[in-house]
């Protein structure tokens, strides 16, 4: 069984591969961004659909990380990912293709969106570690490097799916939908570059119930990786469940703007993302990556309290545009943190259950969120998710391992 792959070295240069990898990497990006903008859009405005069916919808996007992404961590470890990405990147392309059929024979559903959504996070739960896993086989110079230039092409290419997917109301859903199709089978060719160009190595293994266990004991044994995986699970839960759910009905609800909007506001997320992303390229990293995580967390809760103060319209993009570089600052340095503390040998499986912590608990999140909103404001959760995301940072922050561990 295999555990992981090693260059053929005499094949093609580590930069052309590394150029195939981010192309595969940032084409797949694109397809994520029109999918963020199109998905609310469906929900809310083509089909007319109340709060807490939407987060339903969305929850189910979420809920087979619960079953995928630790399979996908010892597939990770075990097989060639390039190959297993091409096919996730094809059935992809073939669920947006039957949406689009849908939409145009006028007989999408609100039980047809949830079965899209539920395949489709099938499909991105396992291709989620398989991408992480990665990222050390192609770095050319460091890994640090190599995380900041994957997220500063994701983040570019998202944005640019998400502009296109902002203007669906007035251009159609044909071509968005069409070049979404387009540039999954794009990355599906990369993809496949990658794959003839790896060797596999082959070593022992037990079963994958076994395996899942043992990257299990490796997190819980580690402090600092338990605890990075800890914190991750409460951003998924208060966070990005919260983002999911509560910012497209605060812009439609709240404020009563169109889902348009919500795209140009999710565009400054994504802005705020890149330039942050940029800029670490760019720059000498000194403070340790833990204490840089739990820094973005206490700003990450302010801003989350600012929402939830109900500001003037014009807040809501500059608000946006700094949680996402929070959140681009956190992601990449958690990802930093977690590759230096874990072995070769369990990567797949330690990142399996970091992402897990992280998209396993945010449907839960997006649950809650939608049916708290029939309940309770807009405001006043977001608020409360505020207060709790500030409380932990001043509670757990500053005494924990994070705080004080070396990369």
């Amino acid at each position: 069984m295999f555990v992981g792959t090693r260059i053929d070295s005499g094949a093609t240069r580590p930069e052309s591969l590394l150029l195939f990898f981010l192309s595969a990497l940032g084409f797949g990006a694109f397809a994520t961004g029109v999918h963020i903008i199109m998905v609310p859009w469906l929900a809310l405005e083509h089909l007319q659909l109340g709060a807490s069916t939407f987060g339903l919808i969305q929850a189910l996007l979420l809920f087979p990380n619960l079953a995928f992404l630790l399979l996908g961590g010892v597939v990770a470890d075990r097989r060639n990912a390039a190959k297993w990405l091409m096919a996730s990147s094809a059935g992809l392309a073939l669920l947006h293709s039957v949406v689009l059929c849908l939409t145009l024979l006028h007989l999408l559903s609100s039980w047809s969106l949830m079965g899209y959504a539920l395949l489709v996070g099938g499909l991105v739960a396992m291709a989620q570690p398989l991408r992480e896993s990665m990222v050390p086989t192609f770095a050319v110079s460091s890994v640090q490097r190599a995380i900041l230039q994957v997220s500063f092409v994701q983040y570019c290419a998202q944005s640019v799916g998400v502009l296109l997917a902002g203007v669906s109301t007035t251009a159609g859903l044909v071509w968005i939908l069409g070049v979404q199709i387009m540039a999954l089978s794009i990355s599906g060719w990369c993809y496949s570059r990658l794959s003839h160009r790896t060797i596999p190595t082959r070593a022992n293994e037990a079963s994958v119930a076994e395996a899942i266990r043992h990257g299990v004991r490796e997190v819980w044994g580690h402090s600092t990786l338990r605890q990075l995986v800890l914190l991750v699970g409460f951003n998924g839960f208060v966070n990005l469940g919260a983002y999911v759910v509560l910012i497209p009905l605060l812009i439609t609800q709240v404020y009563g703007l169109s889902a348009a909007y919500y795209g140009w506001v999710q565009l400054a997320f994504v802005v705020g993302n890149i330039m942050m992303s940029g800029l670490m390229l760019s720059v000498r990293i000194r403070w340790p990556s833990g204490r840089i995580v739990l820094i973005c967390l206490a700003v990450s809760g302010g801003i989350l309290g600012c929402l939830g103060l109900k500001l003037p319209q014009w807040t809501l993009v500059p608000l946006v545009f700094s949680w996402g570089c929070a959140v681009a600052v956190s992601s990449s340095m958690g990802r930093v943190l977690l590759q230096s503390q874990v072995e070769k040998a369990v990567r797949g499986r330690v990142v399996s259950l970091y992402q897990l912590a992280l998209f396993g608990t945010a449907p839960l999140g997006a649950v809650s969120a939608g049916f708290l909103a029939e309940i309770l404001s807009i405001n006043t959760i977001l608020l409360g998710a505020g207060v709790m995301t500030m409380a932990l940072f001043v509670i757990f922050g500053l005494r924990s391992a994070l705080w004080s561990c070396v990369d």
